[in-house]
């Protein structure tokens, strides 16, 4: 039932936001306080929505760090802000410089799931080829993975391992690591599990736009 609710303020905020500001603070905070019953396709929609629009992508970067900071997020925070960070965070290195984004990721690491490890691995690829200082401790993550009892996680570390020790000047890694193009749908797919707007809109009794966009937050405090 909490995960319903989730999903469709998720959508709600989406279709009625009043501006690109507003959408991301208010999927960030749902994020942070029901993170715990939020399902992915809500922080991967928001993923999908930073990647086509240039104008948030700095914004959700920074409202990302904001949330990491505090060091109490839920795990979805997590696996979104290492996705935002290691694509678009070097927007925000004046204000976040790339050793930091790192370390806030890092720091939860060894106690995260293997779901939001596996996010995190090609996070820490990309600020490799980004941040030179930090090279060594991003090594040694990968040689640990290694040996994890987890084929995939192994797997995956082995293949960046090897990467990153490539007498190639790391041409192939720059390869791997390119910018990820604009998704080429542009639709939702939460709406395809919930049905039309007005419908969602009578579930919540939201008579018009002000009501719904006044009253989100006191909604998600809810959950």
């Amino acid at each position: 039932m909490k995960s319903d609710v989730a999903v469709k303020i998720s959508v709600l905020a989406e279709k009625y936001a009043k501006d690109a500001y507003w959408y991301v603070s208010t999927i960030m905070k749902l994020l942070s306080l029901a993170g715990n019953f939020v399902e992915d396709e809500v922080w991967q929609r928001l993923i999908q929505i930073a990647v086509n629009n240039d104008s948030i992508q700095s914004m959700v970067c920074q409202s990302a760090v904001k949330y990491l900071r505090t060091g109490n997020y839920p795990e979805s925070m997590l696996k979104v802000s290492a996705f935002l960070l290691g694509e678009f965070g070097k927007q925000i290195e004046k204000t976040c410089p790339g050793v930091e984004q790192f370390y806030l990721l890092y720091d939860r690491y060894f106690q995260a799931t293997l779901s939001a490890r596996s996010r995190l691995l090609p996070c820490f690829l990309k600020f490799y080829c980004r941040y030179d200082g930090i090279r060594p401790q991003i090594i040694d993550i990968f040689e640990q993975e290694t040996n994890s009892f987890n084929l995939e996680i192994q797997q995956r570390a082995l293949e960046y391992s090897k990467l990153v020790t490539m007498n190639d000047k790391h041409a192939l890694l720059r390869a791997v690591v390119a910018k990820m193009p604009p998704f080429t749908s542009r639709s939702s797919p939460l709406m395809s599990r919930l049905g039309n707007i007005e419908n969602l809109k009578q579930s919540f009794k939201l008579p018009d736009h002000k009501t719904w966009r006044d009253g989100v937050l006191s909604v998600i405090t809810t959950i």
